[in-house]
């Protein structure tokens, strides 16, 4: 159960936890769907962050963004370069705006949960699982939300 009490001066939480994989072929003539990725797992979290951080400074009591990006962020993987790399992204934009704590009472946060039990990881397949799940390497969605 996530706790709704926050202190007096986070009157604030935004949560940008939307995200897809890339499933299709990087090398193919349509850019279609790995800049479907990028726009969904940064452009889409760049926009929100902009968004919210305005609303904040306008309310002028501080608040904080919390911004899902991936373990892959951290350590690419050669099967999803172009996820690997929006997340890496999200990553470094976010470390980018430390700033804002000091400046605005503002912080913004990533987490960066390793495979969590999502239709996105079930689109890997039983065998890619399996080792996995055997070692309880998958992070159920209670987990991260914990976060």
């Amino acid at each position: 159960m996530l706790s709704t009490n926050f202190p007096p001066e986070i009157q604030s939480v935004v949560a940008n936890i939307a995200g897809i994989g890339d499933g299709g072929d990087l090398f193919a003539d349509d850019p279609g769907d790995w800049r479907r990725v990028v726009d969904i797992d940064l452009t889409a979290v760049v926009d929100a962050t902009r968004l919210a951080v305005r609303a904040m400074r306008r309310c002028g009591h501080g608040g904080v963004v919390v911004n899902l990006a991936s373990l892959i962020g951290l350590h690419p993987m050669a099967a999803a370069p172009v996820y690997s790399a929006a997340k890496a992204g999200v990553v470094n934009f976010t470390r980018s705006l430390a700033h804002l704590a000091a400046d605005s009472g503002i912080r913004v946060n990533a987490i960066c949960p390793g495979l969590v039990n999502t239709p996105m990881a079930l689109a890997m397949g039983d065998d890619a699982l399996a080792e996995l799940r055997a070692s309880g390497s998958i992070l159920a969605h209670e987990d991260v939300a914990a976060c």
